[in-house]
């Protein structure tokens, strides 16, 4: 299906052919696959969200969809692979192109299976993705500014209002996380990396 970027498809893997009377386990299911055009220098994100909006599934086998990307060229060669990103289990793919062309994107399930309940979504272009920030957390009732790395990012750092926010886990830039806390803040300070180099801190801190 040839679609133009920047896009967001949407779709679901279903049963493929028939389930043979040998295999009682799963049924087959599809692979869907989408075409488009990119230029040299472009720096592609594919991410795909599959279970991030179905976690579970009680009757499946391993229990889930398992989503996996795959990019080829247009002669069918494949350039990149992801079965996860890093303790996710949705699939990220970041891709420099190395030339104008017509590439395709596959996702499927890791052990082919079809179901109607295996749905996914896919953004794909020159999309802003965070793959780091520091720090990771700040104090309760304070401004804390955070740097950022990643892809297509418009800045490398933001600041995060703690003002009347309880401890916890926040959003911070999708896929990052900034935890609030009360305790002092301390940073880390080299150099610390021996017993008599020590750095020194002073309880409670975080």
């Amino acid at each position: 299906m040839p679609i133009t970027l920047p896009a967001t498809v949407n779709g679901r893997i279903k049963p493929g052919l028939p389930r043979p009377a040998t295999q009682a386990r799963f049924t087959p299911g599809e692979a869907d696959r989408y075409r488009f055009q990119a230029h040299k220098g472009h720096e592609l994100v594919i991410a795909a969200a599959a279970r991030e909006l179905i976690p579970y599934l009680a009757d499946a086998v391993p229990g889930w969809f398992q989503a996996v990307l795959t990019l080829y060229d247009a002669d069918g060669n494949e350039l990149a692979y992801d079965d996860d990103y890093r303790f996710h289990p949705d699939p990220v793919i970041h891709f420099a192109v190395p030339k104008d062309g017509e590439y395709s994107i596959e996702i499927r399930d890791a052990i082919y299976r079809g179901r109607e309940d295996f749905v996914y979504r896919i953004a794909i272009g020159e999309l802003p993705f965070v793959t780091s920030a520091f720090p990771l957390g700040g104090r309760a009732g304070s401004k804390t500014t955070v740097h950022l790395t990643g892809w297509n990012l418009p800045a490398n750092k933001m600041t995060m209002n703690a003002k009347g926010k309880a401890p916890g886990v926040y959003p911070l830039v999708n896929p990052a996380v900034f935890m609030v806390d009360t305790l002092p803040e301390a940073f880390e300070k080299e150099p610390n990396n021996s017993p008599a180099a020590a750095q020194r801190v002073k309880l409670p801190s975080s």
